[in-house]
């Protein structure tokens, strides 16, 4: 038996039944991959209904949230596949992407001021700006190579029309950090200040900066998890399943009513907030209803 929501005739919602599952792992695995695969869907309409309300081929600030926020939707269904098929080093990758994007997206749109969108411009141009001196001393030192050298072009016709959507805003000087790319990486500065930054884990993202394939690499992320977080790493993160899916919600919650602002049908629009809420309740209960069998069981045991 399925679990239909509308919030009209027009529009409805089938998410799988909560209470009438068994509470075993694989059970709420396909539950809540199932949810989430209705919501992937349900974002990719909101998306393609954006992209017929902005220009976006003109409007570098809507160029902006409407790419974010595909990254976002993007970014949430890889995540999910992954966690779900229990592949953890990957899904840890994503969740960053994920968290990165709707934190960008929700802080461009509740300040759009021009002055903060200069800001968010500078912090890519300045970005931009130390991977050209890194590449044109690569380019110094070695044989030549096609990609590098049209990669450097393109960063800098990048840096130069970028520059136009900035000009109030001073680059710093560029010898002072060379080395740190992240100089910039404001999101969870923005996360905190918004009062999303339930997914940041400092250490993750820590762990992520480490060269691949590297002998830290191996014995951090997966010698050692492979001997003493074994039975850890078998199980499902439901809680940061649910986080993630709420963050995306949080932010298409955002992201709609500036589709609304500018849309001829806003009743459309205002059917697709409605139904978020639906999709809000269903994590929340999920897990709380799993999370509470566990304990129990724990308990019992």
């Amino acid at each position: 038996m399925q679990q239909n929501f509308s919030s009209n005739s027009e529009e409805k919602i089938t998410l799988p039944p909560i209470h009438t599952l068994d509470k075993t792992e694989l059970n709420f695995s396909r539950a809540f991959f199932q949810t989430a695969q209705t919501l992937y869907s349900y974002l990719q309409d909101i998306q393609l209904l954006s992209t017929s309300v902005f220009n976006i081929s003109t409007e570098p600030y809507t160029i902006a949230i409407v790419s974010l926020f595909s990254k976002m939707i993007q970014s949430y269904y890889s995540y999910i596949l992954l966690e779900i098929h229990r592949e953890r080093v990957g899904s840890q990758v994503l969740i960053e992407h994920l968290y990165s994007a709707a934190i960008a997206l929700v802080y461009l749109l509740e300040n759009s001021e021009r002055e903060i969108f200069e800001k968010y411009v500078s912090e890519s141009i300045y970005q931009a700006n130390i991977l050209v001196e890194r590449i044109e001393t690569q380019l110094q030192s070695v044989s030549p190579n096609l990609e590098l050298a049209l990669l450097c072009e393109w960063l800098k016709t990048f840096m130069s029309k970028s520059e136009l959507l900035a000009t109030n805003c001073q680059l710093p000087n560029l010898t002072a950090d060379l080395w740190h790319l992240e100089t910039f990486d404001m999101t969870n500065q923005r996360a905190a200040s918004m009062g999303l930054d339930f997914l940041s884990n400092p250490a993750r993202q820590m762990v992520h900066k480490i060269t691949p394939g590297s002998w830290l690499d191996v014995r951090i992320n997966y010698f050692n998890a492979i001997r003493s977080r074994q039975s850890e790493l078998k199980k499902i993160d439901f809680q940061q399943l649910r986080d993630a899916s709420h963050l995306c919600l949080h932010a298409t919650k955002v992201f709609l009513e500036e589709v609304d602002c500018c849309a001829d049908n806003k009743a459309e629009v205002q059917r697709k907030q409605q139904s978020l809420s639906r999709f809000f309740e269903w994590f929340y209960q999920a897990h709380q209803v799993y999370s509470c069998h566990n304990d129990v069981s724990l308990e019992l045991n």
